[in-house]
């Protein structure tokens, strides 16, 4: 809302963090892949989003398996505002 405009928010921040994801550098030649499939946060257009969320994986192309990015509420990786 507007009375809330200069509180952090969840999802700009989660912005900032995709960004630096997709500027890693991954093992050469291409043995890993890095996706984000999903965001979310917020409850309203109009409200400042408190929570953000989003679910990606690193894959290896060898099969020695892959990560998924976690956090303690199991949430698939979590930025929150401060």
């Amino acid at each position: 809302s507007w009375a809330d405009r200069d509180a952090p928010n969840a999802i700009h921040a989660l912005a900032t963090a995709v960004t630096r994801l997709a500027g890693m550098r991954l093992p050469s030649p291409a043995s890993s892949s890095l996706s984000v499939g999903r965001i979310g946060g917020g409850t309203s257009v109009n409200a400042v989003p408190a929570n953000a969320w989003l679910e990606g994986e690193l894959r290896r192309e060898d099969g020695a398996g892959w990560v998924v990015l976690a956090d303690p509420d199991g949430n698939a990786f979590c930025v929150a505002g401060q």
